[in-house]
């Protein structure tokens, strides 16, 4: 069970606004999604970097997972923003750094 969730909208023309996802998730679990911004939508890439910028000024770095849920689009985009931050992440030969965008 997760203790936080935040609502990411991948930059794929079909992909749906954050508002269709908050009001597709129970009451009970609204308590459990993270306001990084006030901006209305954000790249994926943008709310990342919040999450992390935000777990790592609390002192808690290691000691979460983030999983990322989606579609490949969703999934490509966070590859690549993780790319940019830390390089090092991943194999020389690792496809992230071939994206269609």
């Amino acid at each position: 069970r997760s203790h936080s969730v935040v609502l990411l909208r991948s930059k794929h023309m079909r992909a749906v606004p954050e508002m269709f996802l908050w009001n597709s998730i129970s009451e009970e679990s609204k308590g459990m999604v993270l306001q990084l911004t006030d901006k209305e939508t954000t790249t994926i890439a943008e709310k990342m970097t919040l999450l992390l910028d935000d777990l790592t000024s609390k002192g808690t770095t290691g000691d979460y997972v983030v999983a990322i849920c989606g579609s490949l689009f969703v999934a490509s985009e966070a590859r690549e923003c993780l790319y940019r931050m830390d390089p090092t992440l991943f194999d020389p030969q690792d496809w992230v750094t071939q994206s269609d965008y």
